[in-house]
């Protein structure tokens, strides 16, 4: 994720290390030479749930909880899980019992659009929306026929993550 928002500013990092004298990581960001513009944000109301399940899939459990958390104070039922096997177990033993997965995109063993197509497969027109660090390998296209409904930046913020969820659960049914 960092080096994602590093790389997005046309910056640098560089790793030193050491075996037994440690590691050392300079991050370089380019200067910016204009004048600093501060906006107020103009995020209105989140939108809210009305109990629909959702499925958070990240291997970061403190992520996958703080997920699972701002869903349901945000009026969803939600549940989490930190490898993609689970989420996929969890979706094919009942697979009506999710609206909607959001799913990171880097994780070990399979990437979110690797479990996104093994979703489909088994729940065809399963929403799902894409959280990542980095974008750089991800074309609209690969993202569309993955079936993803949505692409969200980490970090996001509550309004970003509730509009993203009430925008992909309104949208028809992909096919």
């Amino acid at each position: 994720m960092v080096h994602g928002i590093v790389d997005s500013h046309d910056g640098a990092i560089t790793v030193y290390s050491n075996p037994g004298e440690g590691t050392v990581f300079h991050v370089y960001l380019p200067a910016y030479a204009g004048k600093a513009i501060v906006t107020a944000a103009k995020e209105g109301a989140v939108p809210r749930g009305h109990g629909e399940r959702i499925l958070v899939v990240d291997d970061e459990e403190v992520l996958g909880r703080l997920g699972q958390k701002t869903l349901v104070a945000l009026g969803y039922e939600a549940e989490f899980a930190t490898l993609p096997a689970a989420a996929l177990a969890l979706v094919r033993a009942d697979p009506r019992r999710f609206a909607l997965v959001i799913t990171d995109q880097t994780m070990p063993v399979m990437t979110g659009l690797l479990l996104a197509s093994h979703l489909r497969q088994i729940k065809p027109g399963l929403p799902i929306i894409l959280m990542t660090g980095y974008t750089a390998s991800l074309t609209p296209a690969r993202v569309e026929a993955a079936g993803i409904r949505q692409l969200l930046l980490k970090p996001t913020t509550v309004y970003s993550l509730g509009t993203a969820v009430h925008a992909a659960l309104a949208a028809p049914p992909a096919s």
